[in-house]
């Protein structure tokens, strides 16, 4: 129940844009979607990478070679 609580808190989260009396509040996430990706989280579910996986990956395995010289 607290995580379902602690969800909705993080979907109606605001945050402050302009400055001086031009403040006002928008929200953090302009749709679900935003918010929660169902498609990518199925495919790390399923096992499948994405391009940002693959990515990643790659630059770990830079960062490795460069610590191993190093």
């Amino acid at each position: 129940m607290h995580l379902q609580a602690w969800t909705n808190q993080q979907i109606k989260a605001t945050k402050e844009t302009g400055q001086g009396k031009n403040k006002k509040s928008v929200p953090v996430y302009k749709n679900f979607k935003d918010f929660f990706n169902y498609e990518k989280r199925m495919k790390q579910i399923d096992g499948k990478t994405t391009k940002e996986d693959k990515e990643k990956k790659r630059l770990a395995e830079v960062a490795k070679r460069l610590n191993q010289r190093a």
